[in-house]
């Protein structure tokens, strides 16, 4: 019995703080084992995440060229689209000196309204030489009916091509049979 009790009291004294200390020596390197393991997942995530996201805005970046563009067919094409269609209004526009053209023009689209024009002064255009077109500046009175007047304003600003109303202003009472108005009027002509 005395065995017994001496193995009984060992296992008391010593050895259950030995198995104590080996279960939380046990959890303690599980422990580390794991935070330390975990971490290396981790930190490899991240440093992965971090190459990924460099490449992606890599990727996204922009190089712009500068003075590049004129090299380019599409710029090219526009140029020459836009001389076209400066040409095409060259052809259309009357010379400096066909500006009686105009006049003519305002004086027929007014004799198909029946509108009576009273007064018609055509400025002459200024000619600048490092420009294609010059403006035309116009003045026009008029007398006629509420009718004329609505058909003559819709033949010039639909019929007469460049000739573009600037300003307009009544000049009589509107109870007066004939309306009394003024026009300034602007148009271009080519060099």
């Amino acid at each position: 019995m005395l065995n017994k009790e001496k193995i009984l009291e060992f296992i008391q004294k010593k050895g259950i703080p030995f198995l104590m200390i080996f279960f939380v020596m046990t959890a303690f390197f599980y422990y580390c084992y794991v935070k330390a393991y975990y971490g290396i997942k981790v930190s490899r995530a991240e440093s992965e995440l971090e190459t990924i996201s460099k490449e992606s805005l890599k990727a996204q970046e922009t190089k712009i060229i500068v003075n590049k563009f004129e090299e380019t067919g599409k710029y090219k094409e526009l140029t020459a689209k836009l001389k076209n269609f400066e040409d095409e209004i060259k052809n259309v526009l009357p010379k400096t000196d066909e500006v009686s053209k105009i006049a003519e023009s305002l004086q027929k689209y007014a004799a198909e309204c029946d509108v009576e024009i009273i007064n018609l002064n055509i400025l002459n255009p200024s000619v600048k030489a490092n420009f294609d077109f010059c403006q035309v500046k116009i003045n026009i009175e008029c007398k006629g009916t509420y009718k004329a007047f609505k058909k003559f304003l819709w033949s010039i600003e639909n019929c007469a091509g460049f000739i573009f109303i600037e300003k307009l202003l009544f000049k009589s009472l509107l109870s007066d049979e004939k309306i009394k108005f003024a026009l300034a009027l602007e148009s271009f002509v080519r060099n």
